[in-house]
């Protein structure tokens, strides 16, 4: 675990420059690199996404923080930085907590309302380059979850285990190193998306392959997600006895 890679000295107190904040950074970066350069390979106009950069930043931004707070207040081991700061902890993330479920729903929304106005076919090739760079970029974020402790498995002493040293994470046994899992996963689905992209000209056929086959790795790793006892969880298990079943693994289906 590396969850702050600088502390500056600031006064008598320190300013630490976190793993998660920076990766985050450099995925959303790298989507935007990604996209450029696919849509330059395939002759497909990005300059809507670089016109709407800021907003679809600030949407992205808003609902990955709005869905967390949804999702986990009330929650004590999710929610005591929201819970003791209500206001300023949403803007300022002093948790670095963030629901990679509700970026999802943000971005689409923004996608889906900025493209109304739009060709199908066009929306479709933009789609396909989109999902293509969001894999891309998801594999930096995940890599960054795992150092920061933002996405930790279950209890595990096999092969595969993690011990986790981490502020945020309430553990004193070692742990499946789930944001791996999901980044390796991650790296081949984007890399078979970009063949299906080079050898199929069919629009959206990417897109949807892409969205099948990370809907599909989502649902499964969801199991091994420790912190996916959210609220969703605790409904659908008032109503089912069956509480495992959480907002990502409904997002997935």
């Amino acid at each position: 675990m590396y969850p702050e890679l600088y502390n500056f000295s600031l006064g008598d107190s320190t300013v630490p420059i976190m793993t998660f904040g920076v990766c985050l950074t450099l995925a959303f970066a790298l989507f935007y690199w990604m996209l450029y350069r696919l849509g330059k390979k395939y002759q497909i106009n990005t300059a809507f996404f670089t016109v709407n950069l800021l907003s679809f930043f600030l949407v992205t931004f808003f609902t990955s923080r709005l869905f967390h707070v949804l999702l986990y207040i009330g929650i004590p081991t999710k929610s005591a930085f929201l819970t003791d700061y209500p206001f300023w902890s949403f803007l300022l993330t002093p948790d670095f907590y963030f629901s990679f479920g509700g970026a999802l729903v943000g971005f689409m929304a923004m996608f889906y309302y900025r493209f109304m106005e739009r060709d199908v076919a066009d929306r479709d090739d933009a789609l396909d380059i989109t999902v293509i760079s969001g894999l891309f970029a998801s594999i930096v974020g995940y890599i960054g979850a795992f150092f920061g402790g933002q996405t930790y498995g279950i209890k595990s002493e096999g092969l595969f285990s993690v011990d986790y040293y981490n502020n945020f994470i309430l553990a004193d046994f070692p742990r499946f190193p789930l944001a791996i899992f999901y980044a390796f996963f991650l790296i081949l689905i984007f890399s078979f998306c970009y063949i299906i992209k080079k050898l199929r000209p069919e629009r959206g056929l990417a897109a949807g392959a892409g969205a099948l086959l990370f809907g599909i790795m989502w649902f499964i790793g969801e199991w091994w997600n420790d912190a996916s006892a959210d609220n969703f969880a605790y409904l659908f298990g008032l109503l089912t006895d069956w509480k495992l079943f959480n907002f990502n693994q409904l997002l997935s289906l």
